[in-house]
Order: C-alpha cells, then sequence, then structure tokens
C-alpha cells in the first residue's frame, strides 16, 4: 500500500513536532532538575508508543484502548515531570491540577485495555462506572 501525500507531510509533522518537544524537555529537565529527566523520558516512551501502537491498525479495539491507556500514563508522567521542574508553590499547584488527569483515568483506561484483551464484554457496566468516577474525581479536582 502506497501512502499520500498528505499522510507523508502529516508523519513529518508529528515527529519533527515529537522530536521539538523532546529537545525543550531534555534541555529542562537537565538544567533545572537532572531528577526529572528519567520521568520525562517515560513520558516520551510512552506517548511514542501510544502514537505507534494506535497507528497500527486505528480500528482495533485493543489497540485503541491500549493507546488511551497509555497517554493516560504519559499524562501522569508529565505531570510528576512538571513537579520536579516546579519554580514555586503556586506553579506545582497549577501544574498538578492540569496534568493529574492523568492519574485519575490510570485505573479505568487499564481495566478498559484488559477487558478488550479478553475479549470480555459482560463488565461494561462496571467500566462506565469506572470512567464515571474518574470523570467525577477530575471534576472534583478542578473544583478545588
Amino acid at each position: 500500500m502506497q501512502t499520500s501525500h498528505r499522510d507523508s507531510i502529516k508523519r513529518v509533522f508529528i515527529w519533527s513536532t515529537s522530536l521539538t518537544a523532546l529537545i525543550i524537555g531534555s534541555f529542562f529537565a537537565i538544567t533545572v532538575s537532572f531528577h526529572s529527566l528519567p520521568w520525562f523520558i517515560a513520558t516520551a516512551a510512552n506517548l511514542a508508543l501510544s502514537t505507534f501502537v494506535y497507528s497500527k491498525d486505528k480500528r482495533n479495539l485493543l489497540n485503541r484502548t491500549f493507546a488511551l491507556m497509555s497517554i493516560s500514563i504519559g499524562v501522569w508522567t508529565f505531570n510528576i515531570f512538571g513537579m520536579y521542574i516546579a519554580p514555586n508553590e503556586t506553579f506545582a499547584m497549577y501544574w498538578s491540577r492540569v496534568f493529574r488527569i492523568g492519574m485519575l483515568f490510570g485505573p479505568p483506561t487499564f481495566f478498559h485495555f484488559t477487558l478488550a484483551l479478553t475479549r470480555n464484554t459482560e463488565k461494561r457496566k462496571i467500566l462506565y462506572v469506572a470512567y464515571a468516577i474518574a470523570l467525577i474525581s477530575t471534576i472534583l479536582h478542578w473544583a478545588g
């Protein structure tokens, strides 16, 4: 199968944006706090893995749920990275409010992935409850 010109441009854009983010993040990790570097690498690895898996077969439920889980973990590790580079308490609190969503949606996305992996459709109600709890927790977290 031959890729179109539009797909090539999209790939170049995604990879160049990712490389730019990796360079900028590494700069902050090394200059501000060297201990934040592993968390930034974990973020980049999770997001790259999610993109790779999702791009292999976008219609496959297993690929979509794995990508969703990896994005959630990536956002969570990005939150920890931000805590290391935070210059003050106010910045850290704001950063945590925005990016803690990854931690809150981690368990339901993992549960969703395991249901897709085992092809279990009987526990759909529990999955909806798990996502609802994560959403309510996120709203309460953002509210204060």
